[in-house]
């Protein structure tokens, strides 16, 4: 896609499925986060890489073989193929000395392939996923994202209601050794 360009959303052949995880999942589960890995890289180059896929796929099959009850991963899924995916971390609190109050949050990440965006995909796996920390003892959810991803800010805070609580600051440190 060239800069100034529309992608518009790919027709959809079948409903969408919004459903657990499978270990069968993998190969599609890798193909959606390499491709977020890709968008993120032309976004902000020097804060993303795009992952090696082998060691993607690895982490999805050891992750969804083990079934922890932490984590859970869910797949937006189009005539069989994985088209978007959501994942949740529950945190639970555990630091009595922190100044932040403690409470059990969910930690939600969530992307859909670019050709199935626009057709509220993504707000079907983030609402299915705020579900299960609600059911998984989740007070709150948090997120992170590049500031670079405009459309992404949007998403989250028009449409599912996220507000700004604080702010995740880089900065590239040079090598000031004698």
């Amino acid at each position: 896609m060239t800069e100034g360009t529309i992608e518009q959303p790919a027709a959809v052949h079948g409903p969408v499925i919004v459903r657990d995880a499978e270990i069968t999942d993998a190969p599609g589960l890798t193909r959606v986060y390499v491709e977020s890995a890709r968008h993120h890289v032309a976004l902000d180059p020097d804060t993303y890489t795009i992952p090696d896929q082998a060691a993607v796929l690895a982490k999805a099959e050891e992750q969804l073989a083990r079934r922890s009850p932490d984590l859970h991963v869910i797949v937006a899924d189009v005539a069989g193929q994985v088209v978007g995916s959501a994942d949740v971390r529950i945190m639970r609190a555990s630091d009595p000395a922190s100044m932040i109050r403690p409470r059990t949050v969910a930690s939600i990440g969530v992307a859909v392939l670019a050709k199935y965006r626009g057709r509220g995909i993504g707000e079907r796996l983030m609402r299915r996923a705020e579900q299960w920390a609600v059911d998984h003892g989740a007070e709150a959810a948090v997120l992170d994202m590049s500031a670079a991803n405009v459309d992404a800010r949007r998403f989250y805070t028009d449409r599912l209601g996220y507000t700004l609580a604080g702010w995740f600051l880089t900065k590239k440190l040079d090598d000031h050794s004698d």
